[in-house]
């Protein structure tokens, strides 16, 4: 299991409950300087693991510094992306309510035409 190549420090978080099983899983391919790095910076800010820092941490394995380190897990929160449809569903939802898929994307040529003459991006 790879549990058993975490530290100990690692193994006690799993043990205590303070560190989800997966998140060490994706720790433990990490060199044992660089698991003990992960462990400091967590100790020094007082904070908690999420899994996809983890997997970050678990992607740059042998290439971490302790500012690598410590940008992947303190760094700022990353902001969440928006899926096409549910933006557009958003949009449709507050601005197009009734309005046939012609009138919308009618509407939707004649703004962003504007807009973007505007700024100068495209020649319309």
């Amino acid at each position: 299991m790879r549990l058993n190549q975490t530290t100990e420090q690692i193994k006690e978080m799993v043990d205590t409950g303070t560190m989800a099983m997966v998140t060490a899983v994706e720790l433990s391919y990490l060199s044992e300087e660089e698991q003990k790095q992960v462990c400091k910076i967590m100790d020094e800010h007082g904070g908690k693991i999420k899994n996809a820092q983890a997997v970050e941490l678990h992607n740059a394995a042998g290439s971490l510094t302790e500012d690598k380190v410590k940008n992947i897990l303190m760094g700022e929160a990353k902001e969440k992306t928006v899926s096409d449809t549910k933006l557009f569903a958003d949009i449709k939802k507050k601005y197009f309510k009734g309005k046939t898929t012609e009138e919308v994307l009618n509407v939707l040529e004649q703004a962003l035409a504007s807009w973007f003459s505007r700024e100068g991006d495209v020649d319309v």
